[in-house]
């Protein structure tokens, strides 16, 4: 139960960090 929890919330960081760093790249280009 608290392994499914965490790979949750993981899963809800890393689509951040991977918009984020999307962001990141697109932003120069622009």
């Amino acid at each position: 139960m608290n392994h499914i929890l965490y790979f949750n919330n993981f899963d809800h960081l890393y689509d951040n960090v991977l918009k984020t760093g999307l962001d990141l790249l697109v932003r120069p280009v622009k």
